[in-house]
Parts: structure tokens; C-alpha cells; sequence
């Protein structure tokens, strides 16, 4: 358990200093910074519970704020494909409409 804190910790270092490969407001890295984050809280907490119960406890905690991120994830995601598809809609439609006056 101690190996795998420490490597979620120096992974969790690593990535955050890396440039971002999107853009630097993409929700994408955002997420990834935010969910290695909390990936590396939790490790820690799960590490420093003393029993099972307390054990447990931590796990489902840390389960529901990782759903929580997972959910505004998606979220953001269908955002972005619901923009894409209005502005390809909108392209689509600009075409045909030149397309139909093309011999005018």
C-alpha cells in the first residue's frame, strides 16, 4: 500500500508539472489534475485508517467524490458534443442552402 501511495504521489507530481497537451482551459486536463488529486488524497487517507470499519468508511467517501468528478466529467462532456453538433447543424445547413443556389 505504501508503494502505491508513493507512486500515485510522484506520478500525481509528474503530470501536474507536465504542459498541458489540449488547450489550458480543456475540462479534460482539468479533470485529470482534479482526479489524480483526489486519487492521491484518498490513497492516503485509506493508508492512515486504523480498522476495517474506518477503512471502509474512507473508501466509500472517497468512492462518492471520485462519482462526483466521473459525473461533472460527463457532464462537460456532453456539453461540448451537444456545441459540436449545433455548430456541424448549422454548417450542414449553410451548404445545403448554398448547394441548392449553386446555378443562380
Amino acid at each position: 500500500m505504501l508503494i502505491r501511495l508513493i507512486f500515485l504521489s510522484a506520478s500525481a507530481l509528474i503530470l501536474t508539472n507536465v504542459p498541458a497537451f489540449a488547450d489550458p482551459g480543456d475540462y479534460r486536463y482539468d479533470y485529470s489534475k482534479k482526479h489524480m488529486e483526489t486519487r492521491a488524497d484518498c490513497d492516503k487517507k485509506l493508508y492512515e485508517a486504523k480498522d476495517r470499519r474506518e477503512y471502509r468508511q474512507k473508501a466509500a467517501e472517497c468512492d462518492r467524490e471520485l462519482a462526483k468528478l466521473d459525473h461533472e466529467r460527463r457532464r462537460e462532456a456532453a456539453k461540448e458534443r451537444h456545441e459540436a453538433e449545433k455548430k456541424w447543424r448549422e454548417r450542414d445547413r449553410d451548404d445545403r442552402h448554398h448547394a441548392d443556389h449553386w446555378d443562380d
